[in-house]
């Protein structure tokens, strides 16, 4: 419910003073969400994936690339950006869809257990950028 996925099954949702039925569009543009199962384009490269993600959220390209970019030294994909993401561990799959949960820079973030098939350096990345995004 909180991901905009279902309707309450009672009451209202909040955020920011505003119930977000009245705009889900405009709620789901502020979100980041990782989700515990991946449903994720497996034929699809890392790069292309977050490309994808990335243009769905209307990120102008040269900020996207240089972010997808960043995302992938960060989380050491850089290697495997082009590689289908069939060919990845839970792991990497697990990084990827945290690059494009945090992406768009999301006022809010969903998480469903985002540590889940991470190393401990991993988790530790994921900790400080939580600790970033709680900065705005």
């Amino acid at each position: 419910m909180l991901a905009g996925l279902l309707d309450p099954t009672q009451g209202n949702i909040y955020f920011d003073g505003k119930k977000i039925s009245d705009d889900l569009y405009s709620y789901k543009e502020k979100i980041g969400y990782i989700p515990e199962e991946s449903e994720i384009y497996a034929h699809m490269s890392a790069f292309d994936y977050l490309l994808l993600v990335g243009r769905l959220r209307d990120i102008p390209e040269r900020t996207l690339e240089k972010k997808i970019e960043q995302f992938m030294s960060l989380f050491k994909l850089s290697t495997d950006k082009h590689s289908p993401i069939s060919s990845f561990s839970k792991g990497m799959i697990q990084k990827v869809l945290i690059s494009a949960a945090f992406l768009h820079d999301p006022e809010l973030l969903l998480l469903d257990e985002p540590l889940s098939g991470l190393d401990v350096a991993t988790g530790l990345i994921m900790r400080d950028l939580i600790k970033k995004q709680d900065r705005y």
